[in-house]
């Protein structure tokens, strides 16, 4: 099984390779190193092994500080700590630098940085095919967007926000107003057009009153917009032959937590074969794995 030593020098010969971006794992250096002092401490070092950890880990813990050529310095340093374990004559290796002290000067060129293509798939630096849901066929048409990695992604902002916060009762409802409702399908049913597409209809209803929601060639939802089910809708008020409608509104299911509706909804640049609703699942199930770890 690896020790924590073993962790820390996968982890800083990361960092190496990725040019000391302070990326080779979520949340930097200086965070890995509280959970990693934790890690080596819990292996039962003896006190002389305990206090060079603890050196190590103050030292990692002030990296985000310090600039590139330091940040070289540290690294190397770190890397030179032989694990205490197998020499517990500490005075032999060098010593580790600490804020105030004077380093040797760094080497005049950085290690190269390795191509994306040969970086280990960690961190914000992972291909975004790693992420679930993620085929060959959607990285593809993300890498028209130039999304090729997990951070990529995280940076990929939205262009606009449409507001979908304004929760109404049906019988309020305004032609030409934004809105959100919440309501239950009372019946579904589906149309042929002159051209030969599909329209899907159902009609929603609260405790006020009943409104017509419409979608064009989605004949999938005839299936999903079940008698009975409760859900949320937002988009735009429309009128047609004197009654107002919702045209292809967002919905989602009511026990969901909301994503495409009942709030400010992202609107994302896209490229062919992606869609709102698919980009704002897969960023969502991002910033809810990464975010806590930033």
């Amino acid at each position: 099984m690896p020790t924590a030593f073993d962790k820390l020098e996968k982890i800083l010969r990361l960092e190496q390779s990725q040019g000391y971006r302070n990326r080779a794992v979520i949340g930097g250096l200086e965070t890995f190193a509280d959970i990693w002092r934790g890690e080596a401490l819990a292996e039962g070092p003896d006190e002389e092994q305990s206090q060079r950890i603890n050196e190590i880990a103050d030292v990692l813990q002030r990296y985000a500080q310090i600039d590139e050529a330091r940040r070289v310095q540290v690294v190397a340093d770190v890397l030179n700590q032989r694990d205490p374990s197998l020499d517990k004559t500490p005075s032999r290796q060098p010593p580790l630098h600490k804020p105030g002290s004077h380093p040797k000067a760094a080497p005049s060129t950085p290690p190269p940085v390795m191509p994306p293509s040969e970086r280990a798939s960690t961190g914000l630096e992972a291909p975004v095919s790693t992420l679930p849901g993620v085929s060959t066929a959607y990285s593809a048409r993300l890498r028209r967007l130039d999304i090729l990695t997990v951070g990529d992604l995280l940076y990929h902002f939205p262009h606009r926000y449409d507001d979908y916060s304004t929760l109404k009762p049906i019988n309020q409802l305004e032609y030409g107003e934004e809105v959100t409702i919440v309501g239950t399908v009372w019946e579904t049913g589906t149309r042929k057009t002159r051209g030969g597409g599909e329209i899907v209809t159902s009609v929603i209803a609260d405790a006020s009153g009943t409104i017509e929601a419409v979608w064009f060639n989605q004949p999938y939802l005839a299936r999903q917009l079940r008698p009975g089910r409760r859900i949320v809708l937002s988009g735009k008020i429309d009128e047609y032959l004197g009654r107002l409608t919702l045209q292809s509104p967002e919905w989602e299911p009511l026990e969901r937590e909301l994503i495409h509706t009942g709030r400010l909804v992202p609107v994302y640049p896209l490229t062919r074969g992606l869609s709102s609703r698919w980009m704002r699942r897969l960023t969502k199930r991002v910033v809810d794995h990464w975010a806590p770890r930033l």
